[in-house]
């Protein structure tokens, strides 16, 4: 069965069915172990029971190519007797193909295209023109030849059918984001531009409270007694929109006739229409319009804990418009036909060798979400998706919303400009930043390898996160996605954690005093302390978010020890001697994907990001001591020209780019031993490069300069000698070094202050040094044992 016999059926599109039928020409290549009860139109028909769900394939041969394509059909109804295919045009689109039912003769003869009455694949380009079996629509197929079921893999594929373990036709999902596009009147709810999906400046933004803009169209009206028919019947339409999507909907055609009437009355008073511009309670509607906000707002208050949110945008973070409440479906769960067999008791009691009540136990509290058939060939072993068994599975819903920050506020180090977060029913936090809104889909795979596969993915209707190929991800790893009713962003329980996690953000950056392009990864921190944090809510019952939702007890060895933005010091041991290999630095929350779990990210005095295992808090004495308090306002500087601080943004125009350093770069395995050709050789950093923040030299006591601190003889007066010690290098009126040090003498013109014993500081140049140095030594005596004399000759002889 399924091998080509010379005969060519058909594949029919049937709109009434809801799921494939599988004809006797297919090839089956997998069983789901699942039946289903298959009924007709009436009852007096009949209905076939226990009808096995399967997977199989057919080829089409496309007239125009001549290419071959093997057509892939999953969970589809195994009834062999049929000599043609069943396919529901919904099933296609829902795998991400496009269906154009329409025969090409009810079409205008001067617009049909080719895209009419066909099947159209974006993947392979594939193109099925449909054809007419009475008023059918149908395209032909057949059956696979020997050469082909023994090479599938050099055929091109189409799925016909979503790339999913299951299909559940009576998923309510389905229903519910259909009905979210039209209001309860049949309109069309069409979609608002949401603030926080773009990218303005703040002085572009516009307010867009709906009771608000309800009342400025009462006011507009009550000065005008005509306005209501000077406008078109598009703008007519957008304000039913409006209206009909907010808080204080007001049902015209539900409102009776004297409520129209006294509307009208009041409208035709120009003097009330004006009193009613200073207060509301001279205008009823307008009255029961902030009364029935108020009592809104007063039920949220309660649902959610009476928690205050704050939504206002700042310079950080963009304002986001709270949506007015409206109906939240109740029913969030699917159902499916019959549940999934796969190995019973009997047959894993003998697999296993264990008591048949040992193996009834294990097949209830255990899933086969991935079932085959093991004797069928390898030939017809086609299906590669293992998501379902690779990712964790989560019995929760989870809610998904993404936040932006204005455009100065774009994260310098990252280039992020925004975040998607996932919440679940029980408080759990997944962040992500993001670098733009086309990314959702890369946030939602990251998210399903990480935390895992919940019953539901719950989003608002942005065109990102509903597109085909997020669709077809969730099919593939065994979830629903739940598209939200346009304009009813309150039920999206995640928009209540963006106003928590940003109002954090505020506050510990503000406390900490850190930069604001650094949101990201405080954002980040807050998150994991979120996650673990046990909070003294009801649906907690003493627990944390993460135990609730994952099941395990979470460990805070990397997030309890430090601070947001602390003063700390790490070990660098890229740093060779004399430099110390403490390093100061600032905490920065765990690295994830960057050593152990034990790794931080630690901004260093040179304002790069950096993964680091060993810190450590500072003690009282360096917090207190006036060397140390120099050195992290010099770091406080540096990093407050690079990205700004807490209350002001650093100019968009500047260039800086800095990338976050490889974690195989730091603590690096030290070979060879000293003396041997082998031994790493340490290179003297130039410790005249550190500056100021007006580009002054931090210390003129330059280590790699080995005349400061010399004592030397320099001629005082005609004909006399005196002791003199080299202190600094000499500065000029503008605070620069006078002159370039250099290893060789010849070439060194560097100008040095010296201190003799009786006078004041003298400038001195190396040549004068150098000759003095000199002379010295030709003097000098072998068997002079003067202690000054020979701590000279000990200090110069290296050097000449």
């Amino acid at each position: 069965m399924g091998e080509f016999d010379g005969q060519i059926s058909a594949t029919e599109l049937d709109s009434h069915a809801n799921m494939i039928v599988l004809g006797g020409h297919c090839l089956e290549i997998g069983d789901s172990g699942k039946t289903a009860e298959v009924s007709s139109f009436s009852k007096e028909t009949g209905a076939l029971s226990q009808v096995p769900i399967k997977d199989a394939v057919c080829v089409y041969d496309c007239p125009k190519s001549g290419v071959a394509y093997l057509l892939v059909m999953r969970n589809g109804l195994w009834i062999p007797t049929n000599n043609h295919n069943l396919v529901p045009p919904f099933v296609m689109r829902e795998a991400g193909l496009e269906v154009n039912e329409r025969p090409k003769i009810h079409c205008n003869r001067a617009q049909v295209t080719e895209k009419d009455h066909s099947i159209y694949c974006p993947q392979t380009s594939l193109r099925i023109p449909l054809q007419l079996d009475g008023i059918f629509s149908y395209f032909p197929t057949r059956g696979l030849t020997r050469d082909e079921m023994e090479h599938p893999e050099e055929m091109p594929h189409v799925l016909l059918s979503p790339d999913t373990q299951y299909w559940d036709p009576y998923n309510e999902s389905y229903a519910e984001n259909e009905a979210s596009f039209t209001d309860p009147r049949g309109e069309m709810v069409y979609p608002t531009p949401r603030s926080n999906h773009v990218l303005i400046e703040e002085d572009e933004f516009i307010p867009r409270d709906k009771s608000a803009a309800i009342a400025r169209v009462d006011i507009d009206q009550q000065e005008s007694p005509t306005a209501v028919f000077e406008y078109t019947d598009a703008q007519v339409k957008q304000i039913d929109a409006v209206i009909s999507s907010s808080a204080v909907s007001m049902d015209v055609n539900s409102a009776n006739e004297q409520a129209i009437e006294e509307l009208l009355t009041l409208r035709g008073d120009e003097v009330n229409s004006q009193v009613s511009k200073q207060s509301c309670v001279l205008d009823p509607h307008l009255l029961r319009a902030k009364l029935d906000a108020a009592i809104a707002k007063s039920k949220f208050s309660e649902a959610v804990g009476s928690t205050w949110v704050n939504d206002e945008g700042c310079e950080l973070f963009q304002s986001v418009t709270a949506a007015a409440p409206s109906v939240l479906p109740s029913n969030v769960s699917a159902t499916s036909a019959n549940g999934i067999k796969g190995v019973d008791p009997k047959l894993l009691s003998k697999i296993w060798r264990i008591s048949h009540e040992e193996a009834e136990r294990t097949v209830e509290v255990t899933t086969q979400y991935n079932t085959r058939d093991p004797d069928s060939p390898l030939s017809r072993r086609f299906g590669t998706n293992d998501r379902s068994q690779r990712y964790r599975r989560i019995d929760t819903y989870f809610f998904t919303d993404t936040f932006y920050v204005t455009a100065k506020a774009r994260s310098r180090p990252r280039g992020n400009i925004g975040m998607q977060i996932y919440v679940s029913d029980k408080g759990y936090v997944a962040v992500y930043p993001v670098k733009a809104e086309r990314l959702f889909l890369d946030t939602l795979k990251l998210f399903a390898k990480e935390v895992g596969v919940p019953i539901s993915i719950i989003a608002d209707p942005a065109r990102a996160q509903k597109s085909n190929k997020v669709v077809q991800f969730c099919h593939k790893i065994g979830t629903t996605l739940k598209i939200l009713e346009e304009s009813t962003q309150w039920a999206n329980r995640a928009e209540l954690y963006v106003g928590l996690l940003k109002e954090a953000v505020r506050k510990d950056m503000k406390e900490a005093g850190s930069p604001l392009v650094l949101w990201d990864y405080c954002a980040e921190l807050r998150a994991k302390q979120f996650n673990v944090t046990a909070k003294n809510l009801f649906q907690l019952q003493g627990q944390t978010p993460h135990f609730l939702t994952l099941g395990q007890q979470p460990d805070i060895s990397n997030i309890c020890q430090f601070k947001w933005w602390e003063w700390v010091y790490y070990r660098d041991a890229s740093l060779g001697f004399p430099h110390l290999q403490e390093t100061l630095g600032r905490y920065m929350g765990p690295a994830k994907n960057h050593g152990n779990e034990m790794t931080m990210w630690v901004m260093n005095p040179k304002g790069e990001i950096i993964p680091r295992t060993a810190l450590r808090r500072l003690t009282p004495a360096e917090l207190y001591s006036p060397d140390e308090i120099k050195k992290r306002d010099a770091f406080d500087i540096r990093v407050k020209m690079r990205y700004g601080n807490s209350f002001t943004l650093p100019d968009p125009q500047d260039e800086v780019v800095v990338e976050e350093i490889d974690s195989n770069a730091y603590d690096p395995e030290i070979v060879g031993e000293e003396g041997s050709p082998d031994e790493p050789q340490l290179i003297m950093p130039d410790a005249d490069s550190a500056v100021d923040a007006r580009g002054n030299p931090i210390t003129t006591n330059s280590i790699a300069d080995t005349f400061i601190n010399m004592e030397v003889l320099l001629p005082q007066g005609e004909e006399q000698t005196q002791l003199a010690r080299v202190l600094r290098r000499s500065l000029d009126q503008n605070g620069k070094h006078v002159g370039i040090y250099d290893e060789n003498p010849i070439l060194n013109t560097a100008v040095y202050d010296v201190s003799f014993q009786m006078e004041l500081l003298k400038s001195m140049g190396p040549t004068l040094l150098l000759k003095t140095f000199y002379n010295l030594l030709m003097k000098m005596d072998c068997t002079l044992n003067s202690s000054r004399v020979y701590l000279i000759t000990r200090r110069m002889i290296p050097r000449l």
